[in-house]
């Protein structure tokens, strides 16, 4: 069997591959080896001479909003036990949605026969990275060799076949936004790697630079003295670039002007394009609007073009650390909760739900962000048919295009909110430890709401003994444990002692009095200057306790060190107090 039967999945066995190509050559309307590649009408796209035309045939967005899918159409060819297998699965996760996506695309654009006869950029340029996130690096490179060989040029640019100067694919939304393909080209072959890609593509994505606006212009390289125009998608697509390439200057360059962007939308009017002077462009054809502005009261709006900007700037303030970029991001969503309810439900609104994604795990606020990120998510996981497309009533252009985005998004819109799951979480368990510590009392304080008996357990098991600072730390200096503090109980009871072994009372009273006054004094230097011989103590405790095996807490070292100070002082004054009292008894022997 070949097809999709060769990734493991299967569907039933038989040749899908060559069942896909039968049932589109039976009066379908397309025959894709007659598709007109000189950017000429493409039949049922809405595609002319003047390229893609937004409300034009596509204005019915290929079919896919209502409608019938086309492999639920009445075809006689097909069994009704094959149809059965393209009816709509229950509901996934979007990692299985993104993971039936890679199998649906592996099964088509992989395969060398359908590689043949679809020689447009269109069809491959996002598989490389949809494949590579999702863990199929074989395929992702493969797809990345293909593009290389097919599509790439020598400086770094990227070329369907037989077009025309200036154009690169039959999607006119491709030559219109002309660096869009390369960025995701540039970026796949980067995170994978592929330098041989990467580093060319780059070099040719820097020269979209507006070296005055800051942003990147739209239908190609900025021109010296031209009539560059600059537009909000290209802006933010290549200030990521930027960003992946380590190009932070250039990054910030492109943030700048998203800001300038949104300092300049309206209440219900967010325009799109700027001219070489920095103003808005707010004169277009009416066909070309969704290139122009998004207007918040109209359904089915382009809303990625204002989804991309709100990521790119959370991702540039996680560079920086910016503020402003986050808030530049927040403006954006409130903009966008202002839309039209069918920002909701609407294909083209991947892109605001991964930017809320990312604004959840960031923002104190975040439920808010993951709320609406995972109602535009899960609306686009309903989207998938079994087989795995999630446009399927679009033509092979567009589903193949689209389910590789879609693929990717979804991927990261899940470990953005995965992440935030996780966070809160942990922010949750610490909270809790905090009340619980608080209600129950804590070393530092040794106090509890109910007594001692409420004090927690010593840090480390159950069993083990109470940390040194907790209840088992002998008193503080000043309790009723404390030994006395020199020049108090200590003197007169040396002065009582020594009273015996004078010749006269009086003089021995004399002497004491004498003896206390000099203990005064010692007792006035020792509280005038504990300073410098406490700070000589404490050095010596803090780096024994340090260096010594096990080491003590802060509160153990000062308590030492106090009683310390203590003993020395003690020591210091009974000996000079001695001193002084020999000197007396030998001055009354002499003049006796």
């Amino acid at each position: 069997s070949g097809g999709y039967d060769n990734y493991g999945g299967g569907y039933g066995g038989y040749d899908y591959n060559q069942y896909y190509q039968d049932y589109y050559r039976q009066d379908q309307g397309m025959d894709y080896n007659r598709m007109q590649q000189g950017g000429g009408n493409y039949r049922g796209r809405g595609y002319n001479n003047r390229g893609w035309q937004p409300r034009g045939n596509y204005g019915q967005r290929g079919g896919f909003r209502g409608g019938r899918g086309r492999y639920q159409q009445s075809n006689s060819s097909v069994s009704s036990e094959k149809k059965e297998e393209f009816e709509q699965p229950g509901p996934k996760t979007l990692l299985e949605a993104s993971n039936d996506a890679l199998d649906f695309l592996d099964s088509q654009i992989s395969d060398p026969t359908f590689q043949s006869s679809h020689t447009d950029v269109a069809y491959y340029f996002r598989a490389p990275m949809a494949f590579y996130l999702g863990g199929a690096t074989i395929q992702a490179h493969t797809m990345l060799d293909y593009i290389k060989t097919t599509f790439m040029r020598e400086d770094g640019d990227f070329i369907s076949p037989g077009m025309d100067t200036g154009k690169k694919s039959i999607n006119g939304a491709y030559n219109e936004f002309y660096s869009y393909t390369n960025g995701w080209i540039a970026m796949a072959a980067l995170r994978m790697g592929r330098f041989d890609v990467a580093t060319y593509a780059y070099q040719f994505l820097k020269t979209f630079l507006h070296p005055t606006l800051g942003g990147c212009t739209t239908k190609g390289p900025y021109v010296e003295g031209g009539d560059n125009v600059v537009d909000l998608l290209s802006t933010a697509h290549l200030g990521l670039t930027y960003l992946y390439f380590g190009d932070i200057d250039c990054g910030r360059l492109c943030g700048e002007l998203v800001k300038k962007f949104v300092e300049k939308m309206e209440e219900d009017k967010f325009y799109l394009r700027m001219n070489n002077d920095g103003e808005l462009i707010k004169i277009y054809e009416a066909d070309s609007a969704d290139f122009y502005v998004i207007q918040a009261d109209q359904p089915q709006q382009a809303f990625f073009m204002i989804g991309y900007p709100m990521a790119f700037c959370v991702k540039l303030y996680a560079a920086t650390g910016d503020e402003s970029y986050r808030t530049c991001a927040e403006q954006i969503f409130q903009f966008c909760k202002t839309c039209h309810d069918s920002i909701y439900a609407f294909s083209y609104s991947h892109k605001v739900a991964w930017g809320s994604a990312l604004l959840a795990s960031c923002s104190v606020d975040s439920q808010k962000y993951a709320e609406f990120a995972r109602k535009i998510a899960d609306y686009l996981v309903n989207l998938q048919s079994a087989r795995g497309g999630f446009l399927d009533s679009s033509e092979d252009l567009e589903n193949f295009d689209q389910t590789a985005e879609i693929a990717v998004w979804l991927r990261e819109i899940e470990s953005e909110l995965r992440f935030n799951q996780a966070t809160a979480a942990a922010t949750s368990s610490a909270t809790t430890d905090t009340t619980a510590t608080g209600q129950n009392g804590s070393a530092e304080t040794g106090a509890t709401e109910g007594g001692a008996d409420a004090e927690p357990a010593a840090p480390g098991t159950e069993g083990e003994p109470p940390a040194p600072g907790t209840e088992a730390e002998p008193p503080a200096p000043g309790t009723e444990a404390d030994p006395p503090a020199p020049g108090t109980e200590t003197m007169p009871a040396a002065t009582a002692d020594t009273a015996d072994t004078w010749p006269e009372k009086k003089e021995a009273e004399a002497s004491a009095g004498e003896g206390e006054e000099v203990a005064e004094q010692e007792s006035a230097v020792v509280e005038s200057e504990p300073i410098t011989e406490q700070e000589q103590v404490l050095e010596g405790s803090d780096e024994a306790a340090i260096l010594g095996e096990g080491g003590t807490n802060e509160f153990s070292t000062t308590v030492e060190a106090s009683e310390a100070v203590a003993e020395v002082t003690q020591v210091e004054v009974e000996g000079e107090a001695s001193e002084t009292v020999e000197n007396v008894a030998e001055q009354e022997q002499m003049e006796s």
